[in-house]
């Protein structure tokens, strides 16, 4: 069972020095800040980065944190805007777009067509193709969110994706909660056009299914390429996208149930060797 630090005895404790006070708080905040990471840039060694980086700024400002929020809201107002002003992803400077994503799309399912006759002769065969569909979708749902533009991204995964309270969220962004609501719908707006003109989950009658996508890819053994980051991420139960009975709330479902992934532990060894080489924490 998880609980929750007792940020108010750990903080005074890593300021006066105490490098596993220090560590404990890192460690309680990692892996949330890792996966809002992964979903802003989409490159496993890029959000690894980032992370580190967004780590130490949480580190060397931790004496400025006054208690007047929760300690995960003030992480995340310091993620968000590292993440916000960082340099491109490489997913970003090959200027994804929702234009080109379509076009990719309907290739696919050109492409998914001609090869749906292939046979699949085992059970473990059924079973790669239901797995691999996952992948897709999280692949997929992600390469989505690179396509708008940052500001809007980063309400879209903290309102959609991290299921936040809106007072939470503006608080995290630095704007009134009025603007964060009306940001978060434009980003909605434009997300569920595209998936329901374009997704199979959204939709049925859309040509883009999962599992055809997943067929295509074994076929044309272009798997490990084009899911290369999918399949980093950790396995969880989805939840049901197709319980919900409304588009908007499909569309939140198709984001929450994707997998979450754990950073590698020596991102945190790194950071204490750093301290260590600048002796920050002496006195």
């Amino acid at each position: 069972m998880n609980h929750t630090p007792d940020y108010k005895s750990l903080i005074p404790e890593a300021l006066s020095g105490d490098m596993n006070a220090l560590e404990r708080i890192l460690l309680s905040v990692r892996d949330q800040v890792y996966n809002l990471a992964l979903r802003f840039l989409w490159h496993p060694q890029e959000a690894e980065d980032a992370t580190q980086e967004i780590l130490v700024k949480i580190m060397l400002h931790l004496n400025q944190f006054e208690f007047r929020s929760a300690f995960t809201t003030w992480t995340y107002r310091i993620a968000t805007n590292c993440l916000i002003d960082t340099k491109k992803s490489l997913l970003e400077r090959s200027n994804i777009s929702f234009d080109e994503v379509s076009r990719e799309i309907r290739a696919s399912a050109s492409l998914a067509n001609e090869t749906s006759g292939i046979s699949r002769d085992s059970q473990d065969s059924e079973e790669q193709i239901r797995e691999t569909a996952r992948d897709v979708q999280t692949a997929c749902t992600h390469a989505m969110l690179q396509c708008l533009e940052r500001r809007n991204r980063a309400a879209f995964i903290l309102g959609e994706v991290f299921n936040m309270h809106s007072q939470d969220a503006s608080t995290i962004l630095g704007i009134s909660a009025d603007a964060y609501r009306q940001r978060l719908s434009r980003a909605r707006a434009t997300m569920e056009s595209f998936l329901e003109n374009h997704c199979g989950i959204m939709d049925p009658e859309n040509p883009c299914r999962c599992e055809k996508r997943a067929c295509q890819l074994q076929s044309s053994r272009t798997l490990q390429k084009y899911l290369h980051h999918a399949r980093k991420l950790e396995k969880h139960e989805p939840e049901d996208v197709a319980s919900s009975n409304t588009q908007l709330g499909k569309m939140a479902l198709l984001y929450r149930s994707n997998r979450s992934y754990i950073p590698r532990f020596q991102m945190l060894e790194r950071i204490k060797r750093s301290l260590q080489a600048t002796e920050f924490w002496s006195n």
